[in-house]
């Protein structure tokens, strides 16, 4: 993703059905990470270790809406270029705390689908020795941005996280956006959004036994869950134009690294 532009802003609206909940351990208050929905756990967002992998899993088959802001919908449809009356309109939606809401430009691609690797059978297997995503639900329709690598062995990998199975997508509402995409606009998704950074004290080892130390030991795993915008990302993924994504990343639910993470999409700029 490339930054367009950013700001700190603190929600105290305390309106919001969806929040971020927790549970704990036998030795940790906090341990594992939720994002829920009228008092239901939905995501499943991986826990505090900072040595353990990352991963997100959907918990429920129930239908979850996208949403959707009627007074904004045809701004958000045209997209926006700043943060401004269209991103605070949100504030009703996203959970009570401090935020660095972010405006990207987003290049979306299916992980699994034409020759993009579903990281944690690729990416994350390379890096943690015991690491078996079969023994987890993870989602597995979900998108992926650009990786990049940063310093010391890290790397940053995107995640765009639908509350859905895209399959079940409308395509009438896909083949639109492809329109508008082709025609030059580029409409906005909006997500409510996680930084996790893990670093791996196990690595895989070879035939031999001898551990097989990997490039990147450290993965900064930056994760969107989309509020809004399943079909413009299908859209995008689709015809391989670019959309752009309003995010709004949790500074209370995140690694504190928020501001070192947006520093290094700046450079880009």
């Amino acid at each position: 993703m490339q930054l367009i532009t950013s700001q700190l802003l603190t929600n105290d609206r305390c309106r919001s059905t969806l929040a971020f909940t927790t549970v704990g351990g036998t030795n940790w208050p906090v341990w594992d990470r939720f994002i829920s929905f009228e008092g239901q756990q939905l995501f499943h967002i991986g826990n505090v270790c900072g040595t353990c992998e990352f991963f997100f899993s959907r918990l429920t088959d129930r239908e979850i809406p996208s949403f959707e802001i009627d007074r904004i919908r045809s701004t958000l449809q045209c997209g926006i270029q700043s943060i401004d009356d269209t991103a605070f309109a949100f504030l009703d939606v996203i959970p009570n705390g401090e935020y660095t809401i972010t405006l990207f430009t987003a290049f979306p691609q299916q992980a699994g689908v034409n020759g993009v690797p579903d990281y944690f059978s690729s990416e994350q297997r390379l890096a943690w020795a015991d690491w078996d995503p079969d023994n987890r639900q993870i989602c597995s329709s979900y998108f992926r941005g650009h990786s990049r690598p940063l310093h010391d062995q890290q790397m940053l990998f995107e995640f765009l996280i639908p509350l859905y199975d895209i399959s079940l997508v409308n395509r009438d509402r896909v083949d639109f956006y492809k329109q508008q995409l082709q025609s030059g606009v580029r409409p906005t998704a909006v997500a409510l959004s996680v930084l996790d950074v893990k670093s791996s004290m196990t690595y895989p080892e070879d035939d031999k036994g001898a551990e097989i130390e990997p490039e990147f030991r450290t993965h900064w795993c930056f994760a969107n869950y989309l509020l809004d915008g399943h079909h413009k990302m299908v859209a995008s993924h689709e015809s391989g134009k670019p959309i752009t994504l309003l995010s709004f990343i949790s500074r209370d639910h995140s690694w504190k690294l928020v501001d070192e993470l947006i520093a290094e999409y700046a450079k880009d700029g």
